[in-house]
């Protein structure tokens, strides 16, 4: 009975150590899979980190682009100001004996398309009823430029 008995403790001895080297296994298989997804997530933050900075450089120059485009509005808008302004002034000039003569609407019109073409063009577009939008689009020039030139015609 001995010799059974120190089979089975013999049988259990290594049954524990059988046990004890595939749970260290595990551990150590488990510790590998956390390294693993370690770097993986340090990889994803860099990348994540990586985008971020681009996406701030690129709004940066947007900002600056954007900024450039103010100005440049600013500026022309100073210069239509600036413009009408002078026309303003030489409206309030032209007061003297021949601001008292009126022309004939087709006299007007002549005198229009020679000092601009642009203008008696526009003009005889609005005169058949298109819309300052339509005549932009079918001359290829600005809203404004139309409204300029209109608004310029009628206060002669």
């Amino acid at each position: 009975m001995s010799d059974i008995f120190t089979y089975v403790v013999l049988g259990f001895v290594i049954l524990g150590i059988i046990i004890i080297l595939v749970t260290f296994s595990s551990i150590k298989q488990t510790g590998n899979k956390i390294n693993e997804r370690r770097q993986s997530e340090e990889f994803a933050i860099r990348a994540i980190s990586a985008s971020v900075s681009e996406a701030d450089q690129t709004m940066e120059e947007i900002n600056k682009a954007a900024q450039t485009i103010f100005e440049e509005l600013e500026d022309k808008h100073q210069e239509l100001l600036f413009l009408y302004n002078m026309i303003e002034e030489r409206k309030n000039e032209e007061v003297g004996p021949a601001s008292d003569i009126i022309f004939s609407d087709t006299r007007q019109k002549r005198l229009d398309s020679y000092k601009n073409p642009k203008l008696g063009k526009i003009r005889a577009l609005y005169d058949q009823g298109m819309t300052e939008e339509e005549i932009a689009k079918t001359l290829g020039i600005g809203q404004g430029e139309v409204k300029l030139i209109l608004s310029i015609g009628k206060g002669r």
